[in-house]
């Protein structure tokens, strides 16, 4: 019994926890994103002692991921910095209309995109 307990407790100890950003954060988190401001990002995140891997699937700007409207903003500074903070597994799946990254960037026009070149080559393509 003593050692299902410690078992379950270091499941729970190392589970990602992941943190759901309130409206007026995701607010200044777009904002930033929309205007390029890497280091104004940078510095948010830090002050709330927040990853943008455990944020990524809560936050929309614009009805998009932030990586998207990073691409659709052309805020290429932002969107490599997002593209480097998430794990390669987040940029090779579906999103919510059923595409990767890649293959939304190619239907709608984005494929020249400097940040989907960095995701890109991140993912080995």
């Amino acid at each position: 019994m003593k050692s299902v307990l410690t078992i379950v407790l270091l499941a729970t100890m190392l589970a990602p926890t992941y943190v759901k950003a309130n409206d007026g954060l995701a607010e200044t988190i777009c904002s930033y994103i929309e205007v390029d401001n890497k280091s104004r990002l940078r510095k948010v995140l830090k002050a709330n002692n927040i990853r943008i891997r455990n944020i990524y699937d809560s936050v929309l700007c614009d009805g998009q991921t932030m990586l998207r409207f990073a691409i659709t903003s052309e805020a290429n500074s932002v969107g490599g910095f997002i593209v480097s903070k998430l794990p390669v597994v987040a940029l090779n799946t579906p999103e919510s209309n059923g595409k990767t990254l890649v293959q939304w960037a190619d239907e709608f026009g984005h494929s020249a995109s400097p940040v989907v070149a960095i995701a890109r080559d991140r993912m080995g393509e």
